[in-house]
């Protein structure tokens, strides 16, 4: 007795439905604990960017934990494992953003003297405001916060405001 084409047709998609069923149910935790567990060298600066984007963006108080851990696809449990707690997380955006500004901003009025110097670190801070709006939003944000935070900013930018003074 021979069996028809649909029939054999309708077997295998039956066959490769239960077989992906198996896979999934045999291997799917262990792919799913060890890409949880797997730690790459850049999940820490992937956490502190888009950390940097929604606090710079959003606020501090509009951000959550989980809401963050969401967008980066990871748990939350891996972002507290980088930075202890939520509070420490926006003081290393503060440190992030405030070194890559004074980074850029030293770097443009290096060489220069004069106005040259002065017009080189506005177009500096010009090309941060279009291109990294949030960098910028991360201070708007400390200054509204104030307390600790605004004092560590002051701290963090007081390389920047002592190359300003030599200027000066």
């Amino acid at each position: 007795s021979l069996v028809s084409a649909p029939a054999i047709r309708e077997a295998y998609q039956l066959v490769h439905v239960v077989y992906q069923l198996v896979r999934k149910v045999l291997f799917w935790p262990t792919i799913c604990s060890v890409a949880v567990t797997m730690d790459t060298p850049d999940t820490r600066s992937r956490i502190l960017a888009e950390a940097i984007d929604a606090f710079g963006n959003r606020g501090y108080v509009a951000v959550s934990l989980d809401d963050l851990a969401e967008q980066l696809g990871v748990r939350k449990q891996t972002i507290l494992y980088h930075f202890g707690s939520k509070a420490e997380l926006f003081e290393a955006t503060i440190d992030s953003a405030i070194g890559d500004l004074g980074e850029t901003l030293i770097g443009a009025g290096t060489g220069r003297t004069g106005w040259l110097a002065v017009e080189a670190v506005v177009h500096a801070v010009f090309r941060i405001a279009v291109r990294q709006p949030a960098r910028l939003g991360i201070l708007r944000e400390v200054m509204r916060l104030g307390g600790d935070w605004s004092a560590q900013a002051t701290v963090a930018m007081e390389p920047i405001i002592a190359r300003a003074r030599l200027f000066l």
